[in-house]
Parts: C-alpha cells; sequence; structure tokens
C-alpha cells in the first residue's frame, strides 16, 4: 500500500507523501483559509458557504484497500437531512454511475453521523451512515472511514473507537 495524498496544513498546500506525490498543491477557493485553528498547529477553516480546497486531477483506485481520516472541528450541527463534507473525489456531476467517493458528516434524527458514499450527492447511490453517534460540535474529534476490496465492507471509527463494519456501498470503478 501507499500514500496518494497527505496535507498537515502547516505550513505549504502541498501533499506530503514520502512515496507519491499525486495530490500537488491545493489551491483555496471562497473564503477558505489555512490558519492557527487546527487540532496540531494550522488547520483549514472553512465558513459553510461554498468555501472548499481542490486538489490536482488524479485517477484512485476506489476499488482497492484504502483508508481516510481527518481531525473536524464543527462550529454548529448541519441540520437534521443535511451535512459537511470533509473529502469528496470526482468531478460533481451527481451521477450515480460516475464512480464518486464522499465522506463526511451528516445529521439525521439519532444526531450528527459519519456517513460515506458513492456519489456527489449522498442521497443518490449507495451510501452507509453510523447510527446513534451525535458527534458534537465544538470539539475536536477524529474521524476515519475504511473500505477493504476483500469484502467490499466500510469500517467507521470516531476518536480512537470502532463504530462498527457496514456493507451496502458498492465502489465497483474509479472516479
Amino acid at each position: 500500500s501507499f500514500c496518494e495524498f497527505y496535507y498537515k496544513f502547516n505550513g505549504a498546500l502541498t501533499d506530503t507523501c514520502s512515496t507519491r506525490s499525486s495530490g500537488g498543491t491545493l489551491t483555496l477557493v471562497g473564503n477558505a483559509n489555512v490558519g492557527s485553528a487546527g487540532k496540531m498547529g494550522n488547520g483549514l477553516t472553512l465558513d459553510g458557504t461554498g468555501d472548499y480546497a481542490t486538489g490536482a486531477t488524479m485517477a484512485i483506485d476506489i476499488t482497492d484497500d484504502w483508508s481516510i481520516e481527518a481531525w473536524v472541528k464543527t462550529a454548529s450541527d448541519p441540520g437534521i437531512g443535511s451535512g459537511y463534507g470533509v473529502l469528496f473525489l470526482g468531478d460533481l456531476g451527481g451521477d450515480i454511475g460516475e464512480n464518486e467517493l464522499g465522506f463526511g458528516l451528516y445529521e439525521d434524527d439519532s444526531g450528527v453521523e459519519l456517513i460515506v458514499c458513492h456519489s456527489s450527492n449522498c442521497g443518490l447511490g449507495d451510501k452507509a451512515i453510523t447510527d446513534g453517534e451525535d458527534i458534537s460540535s465544538g470539539s475536536w474529534h477524529h474521524i476515519a472511514v475504511t473500505h477493504d476490496d476483500s469484502d467490499t465492507q466500510i469500517d467507521f471509527h470516531l476518536d480512537g473507537v470502532s463504530l462498527g463494519t457496514f456493507s451496502g456501498v458498492n465502489f465497483n470503478a474509479n472516479p
């Protein structure tokens, strides 16, 4: 296995993988900025109104084994039926067959949950959502999701604790 991209946000917005440098340098859009508000030094700050960071175009094999992790702290809950994106791989076309990958936070009747989906619009296509986690706003949380291609299952982790294994997300091709 190898690192596809790794952004520390302490200094330059450049991918720091030692094995590959797939991600290149990030471009900040909207009011996105890097400042001292991070968990361990600097961090990426987004105000929730169209801000994001975009990287290089690359082919990442979402059918293979992979893991995504991040430290997140939200100022408020997104509201029932809404969410906050943490990572998205794809072209934002919104079509089910485009093999896009989204990971983030989603609020339902149980509270704020972790979600991973196979579409730019998590209302379409395959998705897995934790249940009953209620990830609190105003606090730092380490969130992670892993995919094992041998059994096509998703594992969620919150603050170092496994939240279980989920099936039903079919990552059948690359974005």
